[in-house]
């Protein structure tokens, strides 16, 4: 007998680690954790509130300890949770990175595109066409969403952004730039008094797009008017929506008069389903912009996708420094 008793030769005890929770778990956890709502984090995760709130219980449950304070008017860190927090966000972010670039690195799959949706509707579908037609072993997967993807740890390879450039981290490219002008159906035009002088507009009802107010990108209403020398007019309240593809259709439809981005509205007043009013089009202090991780960059099937944005934005952006210019890009 050796000392305490144990048998000569025997193995020694081998310590069982503790089985690690399951990553969904630990991804709600994360995410919760860094946005302080179970709402937000369904809605980054793609899943239902209570999938959020199910899979955090169960790792607490998991683990033994609170990870949340449920509050009456949303949720707080614990002191363990947010230790947790802190400890295990960089392995999720490594094990993005590595399962992203390990799904890049295949290279035979279609070129993933992120896009805002009135972009990809209006502007990038009907030209796609002529990118296949040039490169026809490229296939480009558009993906349409409002919020940038992380381009260092998503499957995405890049994303097409309307913004002011600023994208650290991350390799960036100017596609074209915008402009806004007032627009309405030809119906609408014609069925009440003419429009002539920018106080006209005050008799005709008006269509807003919230999600530009106070964003920066100088298209809203208030930013056109000031930029025509009408800060002081105040237009009728109007009907509002949150996409810029929303608010075009509704003008189309005769809703109202849109504030509207000419990269998007070509093919509208091609086919006279939009009208411009007879007012200056003020280029937007935001641009398009193509974004990727610094390793895509260089990616031939990137670069050629890149080459053919330029080539087909090219007279977009003329007509954006060029009042009264509209075009649409023909075969």
């Amino acid at each position: 007998m050796t000392q305490h008793g144990a048998k000569e030769g025997a193995r020694p005890a081998i310590m069982r680690p503790r089985p690690v929770p399951p990553l969904d778990g630990l991804r709600a956890f994360e995410v919760a954790a860094r946005r302080l709502s179970f709402t937000e984090a369904a809605e980054e995760l793609l899943v239902t509130q209570g999938a959020v709130s199910q899979r955090i219980k169960a790792l607490e449950r998991e683990l033994g300890v609170p990870l949340f304070d449920r509050l009456a008017r949303g949720i707080a860190l614990t002191e363990e949770g947010a230790r947790l927090a802190l400890s295990i966000r960089p392995g999720l972010e490594q094990i993005d990175r590595a399962v992203a670039q390990a799904v890049r690195a295949k290279g035979d799959g279609p070129l993933i595109l992120s896009v805002l949706p009135s972009f990809a509707t209006r502007w990038l579908v009907p030209r796609l066409h002529r990118f296949t037609r040039r490169w026809p072993d490229i296939h480009v997967q558009v993906l349409p969403e409002q919020a940038l993807a992380d381009l260092r740890s998503s499957r995405v390879h890049a994303a097409v952004r309307f913004g002011g450039g600023n994208y650290p981290g991350l390799s960036t490219i100017a596609i074209m730039g915008d402009a806004v002008v007032p627009v309405c159906s030809p119906a609408l035009l014609g069925a009440g008094s003419p429009v002539r002088v920018v106080d006209d507009l005050m008799h005709l009802p008006i269509l807003r797009d919230s999600s530009t107010e106070g964003d920066g990108s100088g298209t809203d209403w208030a930013s056109w008017l000031a930029s025509v020398g009408a800060s002081d007019l105040r237009l009728p309240e109007g009907q509002r929506f949150d996409q810029a593809d929303l608010l075009i259709e509704a003008a189309a439809s005769g809703l109202g008069v849109a504030l509207a981005r000419i990269s998007l509205i070509g093919a509208d007043l091609a086919a006279n389903r939009l009208v411009r009013l007879p007012f200056p089009a003020v280029p937007a202090p935001y641009s398009y912009y193509l974004v990727s991780a610094h390793e895509m960059k260089c990616n031939p099937k990137l670069v050629a996708l890149r080459d053919w944005l330029l080539s087909e934005a090219e007279p977009i952006s003329t007509a954006a420094t060029t009042e009264g210019a509209i075009v649409e890009a023909s075969d």
